[in-house]
């Protein structure tokens, strides 16, 4: 049998048929995870920063700082890998 653009089609295997499916599934339990961590950190804090001082809801203060992180690191990850790739031999170094 051919797919579409006429490969031969491959069965779906048992290991891809668990990813289609726990990827969403673990998704939705993250989303809802994070709905009742809003519910429950309703209430306002004051936050004092440096030379900062504000009032925001506790989950506002709780995800920014965590957010702020996974974006760094993921920065930080995205500049390792383009350091590595222009080292990897066979690479053409450009200057």
């Amino acid at each position: 049998m051919q797919d579409e653009k006429g490969r031969p089609h491959e069965p779906t295997s048992s290991v891809t048929m668990l990813r289609r499916g726990a990827v969403p599934f673990l998704c939705g339990l993250t989303a809802l995870g994070l709905l009742a961590f809003i519910v429950q950190n309703g209430q306002r804090a004051d936050v004092h920063w440096l030379a900062w001082t504000f009032s925001a809801p506790l989950w506002v203060d709780l995800m920014l700082p965590a957010v702020g992180a996974v974006l760094i690191a993921g920065l930080v990850a995205l500049l390792v890998m383009r350091r590595r790739r222009r080292r990897a031999p066979g690479a053409h170094a450009t200057r």
